[in-house]
């Protein structure tokens, strides 16, 4: 019997040390297996990511290349406004009684701020979206990661700006002007013209009258800067996209997809438009800046509530085939709701 009970206790203690490396080699594969569960999400889910900022890249790089069209275009209308504001002062330098005339149409759209606004909705979308430390790319995260500096840069100079013309700028106008003359080139043939008219010879020898023209003179030539800058470093983060993405954005290029003209920013209800650009399909629709489009309706299909969808699947719906209708509905500023037909075309 003591033999017996002997050998039955060495077979128990076999099996325990069998079922326990059993248990062991159990642990460890289920280990391993919830590990490469966890490797192969997450390579999706980073590979998913890469793409989406694939996507972001190209409209931003088009979005770049947009701005500084439109940027070269202010430049130029800067430089003619410091030119305009270079003889109004040497006029009033040289006392010059004979040209009042000249210097009241010099002075025309004196009592607008200069302010060169930047957008970039895809670019706020991009960083908002927190994918920005996820770019692989080091040289193109780098030159990205300075934008949030340079947007709060460009709005501080803007809101000095605007509170020096309020302050400065606007009461002494009030006061010594008559603004119907001098207005925005754009509204002067509707203002009524009347009142009493402006002194000029006494305006010629006032000194605040003097330096409102300089501090305006002041700020042409810091906004001429600043988009030189502006432009400077735009054209250095497209050059980086353009050599991380070239063969993408070929692509891109080519595709006949019918455009809009138009730039939007995400918003709860919808997407706000920003930019409408002249001419093109969405101005000729009728659409007009600050318009909500909150719902897409594409040919032969039913309205689709595009207010939950991210920037990229909004606009799959709204650009499409050259020659096509999209109908977007539009929430204006002033709170109705209407249909506009819009007929997509290539937009340069």
């Amino acid at each position: 019997m003591a033999i017996l009970n002997k050998i039955n206790q060495s077979s128990s203690q076999k099996k325990k040390r069998f079922n326990i490396r059993y248990i062991l080699a159990e642990i460890f594969l289920i280990t391993a297996g919830i590990l490469i569960a966890l490797a192969i999400d997450n390579w999706n889910t980073d590979r998913a990511e890469q793409k989406m900022i694939k996507k972001y890249l190209i409209e931003m790089y088009k979005e770049y290349n947009n701005e500084i069209k439109r940027l070269q275009e202010s430049k130029n209308n800067l430089k003619l406004s410091t030119e305009r504001n270079a003889r109004a002062l040497n006029i009033i330098k040289n006392s010059q009684h004979d040209s009042i005339s000249v210097l009241e149409e010099l002075l025309i759209g004196i009592g607008n701020p200069v302010n060169v606004e930047n957008q970039f909705p895809i670019t706020k979308e991009f960083l908002d979206q927190n994918l920005l430390y996820k770019i692989k790319n080091e040289k193109i995260k780098n030159q990205i990661k300075n934008f949030s500096f340079y947007l709060g840069f460009n709005n501080k100079i803007n809101e000095f700006e605007t509170n020096q013309y309020i302050n400065t700028i606007e009461p002494f106008i009030k006061d010594n002007i008559n603004y119907s003359k001098i207005c925005c080139p754009n509204l002067k043939s509707f203002m009524i013209q009347g009142g009493l008219k402006t002194n000029f010879k006494s305006l010629m020898k006032n000194m605040e009258f003097w330096n409102i023209l300089s501090f305006k003179r002041e700020w042409l030539l810091l906004n001429s800067g600043v988009i030189d800058y502006t432009i400077y470093f735009l054209e250095t983060i497209i050059e980086e996209i353009d050599n991380e993405l070239l063969e993408e954005i070929k692509l891109a290029e080519m595709s006949d997809t019918g455009r809009l003209g138009i730039s939007a920013i995400k918003e709860v209800e919808g997407f706000k438009l920003t930019i409408i650009e002249s001419g093109g399909p969405a101005f000729k629709a009728g659409l007009k800046k600050g318009d909500l489009i909150i719902m897409v309706t594409q040919p032969d299909a039913d309205p689709v509530d595009i207010s939950e969808m991210d920037f990229f699947d909004a606009m799959k719906l709204i650009v499409g085939p050259i020659g096509t209708t999209v109908v977007l509905t539009v929430k204006r500023t002033d709170g109705t709701i209407e249909d506009i037909s819009v007929v997509r075309d290539v937009v340069k």
